[in-house]
């Protein structure tokens, strides 16, 4: 892997997963494997606490002992000239970190006495922030969101579609979601669902989502019944309001919109895409909106708001904000971004300069054009913010790339996933269920990780389209996924855990 600390953090959780398996390889070596994961965690702490530049050559000798005790261990564990690795390569390797440590123990900076390695890592509730319960910081589109309220809430009887088209990042599921949520707009309709499409979709799966919020989450139907049959007569003689988010062909138009019945009772569609002719093609009344960026002033607006709350920007950082609010673009989606990077920490002018700095030189080295998808920055941005996560985030997010772009998970599916993969480090302050919290709460403070916290009684998250293309690229990068051929030839991919290893 290419990501120094992210692969210390895993090898940590690899070694202590090592040490609690009652496997008989393992049993060989659980005393050396337990010397090797102490001395790396000692030398972790240290780098976690003082900039790797800094001591950039123990740092290099580090990595590369931990490369090479990762592979000596293994290698004896799935009997790879087991023999040969447990009489010689693993007393060297252990020698060699045991010496690093002593070198970094001697160095000026010195980790605190108090402060071990899990309190280091032990997540943290993000400052001045409370994005589970808060509600998103809408800035500018007042115009249409007025027009889209009125649109909907019209004595107009014939079913009406009213399209918002713009590019990713744009907010077009944000605004969506604002007048979905609107009190005059809640309070007018029988019956309201939320369906998330996507480039890639199961028709029975969505339909099946969107029959559960009509009917209810209990309802249950049988693999031989027609699902959107019986949503349509669910549907009939009622004033109802979907949203179909983030449609990219008109093929799936037709196939989401069979069941749902020409009623003239007032009922509506919201479509949210990126592509013009769906939402010419899904027209009626309406003639879609296509959603403008964000002016410089509302960039500026949204990007105070979202660092500092009803205060107003101090004047030493008036210049830099505002530069950094110019990089955004005029897409919401970097905006919130660039907060979550900053979120939490200390409001000096030296904290903005480095975020400026560093859009000004992060890049994304990919086998794909990026600016086929979007302009180059946003990627810039999304690696910014993800290189800003702690370490132990870091995989969490990864993980979230091995489900199908535009995924909605329950969070507390979602966090099963985390503890089940052994991607949550205890601590003995909290429980695994409070640290989980924890963790999704930093996601989704960064905002790396969407959170819908209206929808029913179980909250569900998701990455947005570009981010999940980041976390995708990412994990490949890192070797986090492995490819396997199904019998229908496309390639899928897996997460790599250090469960796989053990049972190999």
């Amino acid at each position: 892997m290419n990501d120094g600390p992210l692969f210390m953090h895993l090898l940590h959780i690899h070694l202590n997963d090592l040490l609690y398996s009652n496997a008989y390889s393992i049993a060989l070596i659980k005393e050396e494997i337990a010397l090797v994961k102490e001395d790396l965690e000692f030398i972790r702490s240290f780098y976690v606490n003082v900039e790797q530049r800094l001591y950039k050559n123990p740092w290099a000798r580090v990595l590369d002992a931990a490369y090479g005790a990762k592979d000596v261990i293994d290698s004896i564990i799935v009997r790879d000239n087991g023999l040969l690795h447990l009489i010689f390569s693993l007393p060297i390797t252990t020698r060699k970190i045991k010496l690093i440590k002593e070198e970094v123990s001697n160095l000026p900076e010195k980790v605190p006495k108090n402060k071990s390695l899990i309190v280091v890592n032990s997540p943290k509730k993000p400052v001045g922030s409370k994005p589970l319960t808060a509600g998103k910081i809408v800035v500018g589109f007042e115009e249409e969101t007025q027009l889209i309220i009125s649109k909907l809430t019209s004595v107009a009887k014939d079913l009406d579609v009213i399209s918002i088209i713009g590019m990713p990042g744009s907010g077009k599921t944000t605004l969506a979601y604002k007048v979905y949520n609107d009190e005059s707009v809640s309070t007018r309709f029988d019956i309201r669902a939320w369906c998330t499409v996507g480039q890639e979709y199961d028709k029975r799966n969505l339909l099946e989502k969107v029959y559960n919020q009509v009917t209810g989450p209990d309802s249950k139907l049988s693999e031989n019944i027609d699902v959107a049959d019986e949503l349509r007569r669910h549907l009939i003689g009622k004033r109802y309001l979907i949203v179909l988010d983030d449609l990219w062909d008109t093929d799936a138009w037709d196939k989401l919109t069979r069941p749902f019945p020409l009623v003239e009772n007032g009922s509506r569609i919201i479509l949210t895409s990126r592509d013009t002719e769906v939402g010419l093609y899904g027209k009626r009344s309406t003639d879609p909106l296509n959603l403008r960026l964000l002016r410089p002033e509302e960039s500026w607006e949204l990007l105070e708001k979202r660092a500092f709350g009803n205060d107003c920007c101090p004047d030493e950082l008036l210049e830099v904000v505002k530069e950094i609010a110019e990089n955004c673009k005029g897409l919401p989606l970097v905006s919130d971004l660039i907060f979550g990077v900053i979120a939490g920490r200390e409001k000096k002018k030296s904290e903005w300069l480095e975020v400026r700095n560093n859009l000004n030189s992060f890049s994304l080295n990919s086998e794909v054009d990026v600016m086929k998808v979007v302009d180059l920055e946003v990627m810039k941005v999304i690696e910014l913010s993800y290189e800003h996560l702690p370490n132990h985030l870091k995989p969490c997010l990864l993980y979230l790339a091995r489900f199908p772009k535009d995924t909605t998970m329950e969070t507390d599916e979602l966090k099963m996933y985390w503890h089940a993969e052994g991607l949550v480090e205890l601590t003995e302050m909290m429980s695994v269920e409070e640290v989980m919290e924890v963790y999704l709460d930093n996601l989704i403070s960064s905002s790396l990780v969407i959170l819908f916290n209206k929808r029913g009684n179980h909250p569900t998250c998701q990455l947005h389209d570009l981010v999940h293309y980041f976390c995708f690229i990412k994990a490949r990068k890192e070797k986090l996924f492995e490819w396997i051929s199904s019998s229908d030839r496309c390639l899928q991919h897996c997460w790599i855990s250090s469960s796989d290893l053990k049972h190999k």
